[in-house]
């Protein structure tokens, strides 16, 4: 099953790490996305909490104090926070804003924001506050690459699950495959048939009536049907490689003893039956050269050997 296993994730290698990229980035972005909607809705919660403490503190004029409220208004996806108060009578506020956090400015990957401070109905002022994507981003993978690993991992166990008829169908093809090869090499061309029926019927009961279990049937038949011919053919070759020799070796002799029978001083009747019975002999031989050498010329009508009658008689 490694073996398999391990030849299905050299093929399809690819497929599975741009599945993974892509489950990885859709998560990573739909975290990051969910953490800065929980660093809005976590500031704007503690901007209200702490809306009387701020106010107090801003109308008596203590930055620190108010400096204070800021760090507790303020969460780890909030990279800085600036507030902008509004001028108006009876404040001892003296300074132009107050910030707490980071200062540093990337050119790009951050996200400004500005909301209200308000407290009891009246607008105290202007907070900008600054969510830095890079920060959020690797906060979030530090907190989820545990889970990507667990997915992963979770998902490649499915994956083998999933795909166990698929692992069997395979197992099954290649004991097939390798049986039916040891049986050609050794010649048992019969037993082909009976070696992919076996492996058939090793597959799920669910698998067996599979169009690909039905289609491995018929091709055992048609192997069958090729190995019976096979044997056929190679009878047939032998018959007719031993017809062709044998027809060969008929000839020479029979050339010599017709020479042969022309010299002698025979009558007249006895030579007329050694000539017919020659003849009858070579019409043999050359009957079986044309059609064992030659099979298309069997289906040509032979022609009728001219022999005496008293010959073939006799």
């Amino acid at each position: 099953m490694v073996k398999i296993l391990s030849r299905a994730f050299s093929y399809n290698w690819k497929y599975y790490a741009a599945a993974v990229a892509v489950f990885v980035a859709f998560w990573q972005i739909f975290s990051v996305f969910s953490a800065v909607r929980v660093a809005d809705d976590k500031l704007l919660t503690a901007m209200r909490q702490n809306a009387a403490y701020f106010e107090k503190a801003f109308l008596e004029g203590d930055v620190f104090e108010t400096q204070r409220i800021m760090w507790r208004v303020k969460n780890e996806n909030i990279k800085r926070i600036t507030f902008h108060p509004v001028e108006f009578e009876g404040t001892k506020w003296i300074f132009k804003e107050a910030i707490v956090g980071n200062l540093y400015d990337r050119p790009r990957a951050q996200l400004n924001r500005s909301v209200p401070f308000i407290s009891n109905g009246a607008e105290l002022g202007r907070l900008d506050y600054v969510i830095d994507l890079v920060d959020v981003n690797a906060a979030v993978f530090g907190q989820n690459y545990v889970l990507f690993i667990t997915v992963v991992f979770f998902f490649m166990g499915l994956l083998v699950l999933s795909n166990i008829g698929a692992i069997k169908t395979i197992f099954s093809i290649e004991r097939c495959v390798d049986e039916t090869n040891a049986l050609a090499t050794a010649g048992e061309h019969s037993k082909i048939r009976d070696a992919i029926q076996r492996s058939i019927q090793a597959l799920p009961a669910g698998l067996r009536s599979t169009p690909f279990a039905v289609l491995i049937g018929r091709l055992a038949e048609v192997l069958q049907k090729a190995s019976r011919l096979e044997s056929e053919l190679a009878v047939s070759k032998a018959t007719s490689d031993l017809a062709a020799q044998v027809a060969h070796d008929i000839r020479s002799p029979l050339a010599a003893l017709g020479a042969a029978a022309k010299d002698l001083a025979l009558p007249e009747e006895q030579r007329r039956l050694m000539e017919g019975a020659v003849g009858r002999m070579q019409g043999i031989a050359d009957d079986l050269l044309r059609r064992y050498r030659a099979p298309s010329a069997a289906t040509v009508k032979s022609k009728p050997a001219v022999c005496a009658l008293s010959g073939l008689i006799e």
